[in-house]
């Protein structure tokens, strides 16, 4: 299971890679089954889920925000996030 922290993503990206939200930005991609572990502590917490939005291409993605690291990860919504 692939993890990632709120750094993780800022270390990765830049701003404004897909939206202009002011926040460092990276879209993860899968299949049904697969699972992403948002690692800054126990569950999401430090995570808040903000309503999904259709990017480029019309695929739609679920949007988390990292509260502390003005971080977003836009994952597909067949991925399960724990």
């Amino acid at each position: 299971t692939p993890s990632v922290t709120g750094l993780d993503v800022s270390d990765m990206s830049g701003f404004n890679v897909f939206e202009a939200t002011a926040r460092h930005q990276v879209m993860v991609t899968g299949d049904a089954g697969d699972v992403l572990d948002l690692a800054d502590s126990e569950g999401t917490q430090g995570w808040a889920q903000g309503p999904a939005v259709t990017l480029a291409g019309g695929v739609v993605y679920d949007v988390w925000n990292h509260e502390a690291t003005y971080s977003t990860l836009y994952v597909l919504p067949a991925i399960s996030v724990v």
